[in-house]
């Protein structure tokens, strides 16, 4: 029985707009009806009466059955107390209204002000439905956008006066990037006037406090958090949320969500707190309306240029530009050898923030002087192959998240230490040869920087993509038609095996083969007499 009241409670939503087209007809009708008044005869009079009798009953039956399918609904839970019951009384007065009408239809007087009535309240009703269904004020902004178009450009203007103000890096994660999702995306279903599976998702501490699931999110652990798990399902999945026909999360959302529970999924962390991966910068500086070196302006590329050669003269190191457009270099120190070391890396400083590939194999670079690497943000090849470094050195590699390729071979790194590169997500080739570090450490680390659901989630996709490709795919057929080639086909006869000629006895001539056809048979004559060797 509970599985037929549900059932019923879903169908509120599709019986809920009858009354409300119904009673849109019923004042076409009676405009219609005040417009021919006076110049309808008497037997048309009543059939308008008897039409204005079958659509009032029809609104009162369909109100009626709104009701109670809404009564239903309401009882499978999950929406604020206060907006419902707002809702159900105006749905209730409806309803009352509509058999109030029904009697009344004879009654001008009273059945004019009636009518205005059940106007009013069906209005009022619609909107705390609305409300209901799309969160709260869901008509109220659209209507205050559409009487003041100006106020979404001063607001938008207030937020670019923000951003200039303020650092990028003192932006709060949780309230600047993903609060604003939660409400976007998913707080129409759980917020304070409704939570499916009693859960909100529209402020911090109901986010960690979870619902009907348990808790929604664990922090660092992107398996176990409820939210990111119904985010990975398959649209067409029961359990997926948003459900399908819902607004989805983009692919940068899902991955900013996935980012933000990685690393702790804190309410008071900025960008200044925690190490950015090279995918992500992106998508936060765009939400700020900012690329993502307006952080801090680079170095004008002439003042490089100059700084370069004056560096190439001092420390003897090889430095050239990468790009035509850009500052960026690439920076050589291996056939100095041992006489380049902790000093002469530390005086590369100038350049650091412009570094982008760093050559210090066979260098006498050390565990300590690798500090210097942590301010080159843009590093993305590292060859520090034939120095003596170990596991030390690498805790000073963790804080470049754009480093993509690391060549260790030759070094005195071991598991340990090369298991202090598995949460750098930019880090796609480290080389070990010849060091101590083991092939389960290489696998391992391998592993930690594989994002298997991330590379499943991308073969989905494919396989969406070509079927939706298929589905786009036109064919047109003109009519053409190639009939088959059905002629018997001729089989080559197979050659017939030489008769079998036995051997000739001692002392015996063969004999002639057949000449058939008369042809010529070559002789003595028919070959040109050898060339003389002295010609």
């Amino acid at each position: 029985m509970e599985a037929w009241l549900d059932f019923a409670g879903r169908l509120h939503p599709l019986v809920v707009h009858l009354p409300i087209g119904i009673l849109f007809l019923l004042v076409v009708l009676e405009i219609w009806n005040r417009v021919e008044r006076w110049q309808a005869p008497p037997e048309q009079q009543t059939r308008k009466i008897s039409l204005r009798s079958l659509v009032l009953f029809c609104f009162a039956s369909s109100a009626i059955a709104s009701s109670v399918f809404g009564w239903f609904l309401a009882m499978d839970g999950g929406y604020g107390e206060a907006l419902l019951l707002y809702h159900r009384i105006t749905g209730i007065a409806v309803t009352v209204l509509g058999v109030v009408l029904f009697i009344l239809r004879n009654r001008p007087i009273w059945y004019g002000f009636t009518l205005v009535a059940t106007i009013v309240v069906m209005v009022m009703a619609g909107h705390y439905g609305g409300s209901l269904t799309h969160g709260k004020g869901y008509l109220e902004d659209a209507l205050f956008k559409a009487l003041n178009p100006e106020s979404e450009a001063v607001e938008e203007a207030g937020k670019a006066v923000a951003v200039v103000a303020k650092a990028p890096s003192d932006f709060i994660i949780y309230d600047t990037f993903i609060h604003p999702v939660l409400m976007d995306k998913c707080a129409s279903c759980h917020g304070e006037e409704k939570m499916r599976g009693d859960l909100r998702l529209d402020s911090y501490a109901h986010l960690m406090q979870g619902g009907d699931y348990g808790p929604s999110v664990e922090p660092g652990d992107l398996e176990n958090s409820e939210l990111i798990f119904r985010l990975w399902l398959p649209l067409e999945d029961e359990e997926r949320m948003p459900p399908e026909g819902k607004p989805q999360l983009t692919p940068e959302e899902v991955r900013l969500m996935e980012w933000w529970v990685e690393t702790g999924a804190s309410e008071t962390a900025t960008l200044a707190d925690i190490a950015l991966p090279r995918d992500m910068e992106p998508t936060l500086y765009a939400r700020l309306g900012l690329k993502v070196n307006d952080r801090e302006p680079l170095p004008e590329r002439a003042a490089v240029i100059e700084r370069s050669r004056e560096l190439e003269a001092s420390t003897g190191v090889q430095i050239r530009l990468l790009d035509p457009v850009n500052p960026y270099v690439e920076v050589v120190a291996r056939f100095r050898g041992e006489a380049f070391g902790d000093g002469t890396l530390a005086d590369l400083a100038p350049l650091e923030r412009v570094i982008q590939r760093l050559d210090l194999g066979q260098t006498a670079v050390t565990d300590p002087g690798l500090a210097a690497l942590k301010s080159m943000e843009n590093l993305q090849v590292l060859k520090l192959d034939g120095t003596k470094i170990g596991d030390v050195a690498m805790v000073h590699l963790k804080g470049l998240t754009q480093l993509e390729s690391l060549n260790l071979v030759g070094t005195r790194v071991g598991d340990e230490g090369i298991q202090q590169l598995s949460h750098m997500e930019s880090l796609r080739q480290v080389f070990v040869w010849q060091t101590y570090a083991s092939e389960s450490g290489a696998d391992a680390l391998e592993l930690a920087l594989t994002d298997a659901r991330k590379i499943g989630r991308l073969r989905d996709d494919i396989a969406s993509l070509e079927k939706q490709i298929s589905i786009e795919t036109a064919q047109v057929n003109i009519g053409g038609y190639t009939a088959p080639d059905v002629r018997p086909q001729v089989l080559e006869p197979e050659p017939e095996e030489p008769a079998y000629e036995p051997e000739p006895e001692p002392g015996e001539e063969p004999a002639e083969a057949p000449n058939p056809g008369g042809e010529l048979t070559p002789t003595e004559d028919a070959f040109p007499e050898p060339l003389d060797p002295e010609l």
